[in-house]
């Protein structure tokens, strides 16, 4: 189809194991004269690779965002991301620049103001929330040069607005919550582009430690927690800093232990 790029990579997908056979196969229905060159050479065979993982990667997002079973409308900041990176590393490359300058023109058009329903629906993905979504402002405004800081304000004050006007309909009805599944041992390489340089940052979370805890080893992990936490205004403040809270558990933690 002459308009769906997506087939011309599943027919250089398809092509590429029996490249030899289908040099063949020109060869046998469209002779050529002798002494003149193969019509089908290696130097066409290295374009079509470097096609098929140049577009690679769109065919992914478009798989992916186009699943039915699952929501897609947290993973499309991750294809942005991706995108973006993808974008930025070709758009030097001697065969593909004028194409990628184009595309980078498109993608600029479309994703350089990341619209609202996508940011809140990656920041209430529990494994991203502020933190990640700050990680994300910053990696695209590495790529883009574009300042970044008004949306992380924003976003957070509407999602605080929408909450509280959730909050004054249904905040009488609390339902008791069970403990979250831990997923610790789960793959995140999804998340690579977004967390390549998340560290434990001891001296920032130390910071904002809240005063007087007892750190005796008698005092369970969770009474430290809701200690690291006690300062939370609601329970979307909770939610979104939580990520700071664990981190202050595990320094809690490891202060508390005896010396060696």
């Amino acid at each position: 189809m002459d308009v769906r790029w997506n087939s011309t990579y599943l027919m250089l997908e398809t092509l590429l194991p029996h490249r030899s056979t289908f040099s063949t196969s020109i060869e046998a229905d469209y002779p050529r004269p002798t002494g003149s060159p193969f019509w089908f050479t290696d130097d066409h065979s290295e374009m079509a690779e470097k096609m098929l993982k140049f577009l690679e990667l769109f065919y992914e997002s478009t798989v992916d965002l186009s699943g039915v079973y699952y929501p897609t409308s947290p993973l499309i900041i991750h294809h942005i991301v991706k995108i973006a990176i993808h974008l930025h590393q070709y758009q030097h490359d001697e065969h593909l620049r004028v194409v990628v300058q184009s595309m980078i023109d498109k993608y600029n058009k479309y994703w350089k103001n990341i619209r609202d329903l996508y940011s809140i629906a990656f920041i209430l993905d529990t494994r991203a929330k502020i933190k990640g979504f700050t990680k994300v402002l910053r990696k695209l405004n590495s790529l883009s040069n574009v300042d970044y800081t008004n949306k992380l304000l924003d976003t957070r004050a509407l999602l605080f607005k929408i909450y509280n006007k959730y909050d004054t309909m249904h905040g009488s009805v609390r339902l008791r919550r069970a403990v979250p599944a831990s997923h610790s041992g789960k793959k995140r390489t999804t998340w690579t582009d977004i967390y390549d340089d998340d560290e434990l940052d001891i001296g920032a979370s130390s910071a904002s430690l809240p005063p007087n805890l007892d750190l005796s080893r008698n005092v369970s992990a969770t009474s430290l927690l809701q200690a690291a936490c006690a300062t939370s205004s609601s329970e979307l403040a909770t939610y979104l800093d939580s990520l700071l809270c664990y981190r202050q558990l595990v320094l809690l933690a490891l202060v508390s232990l005896p010396p060696t």
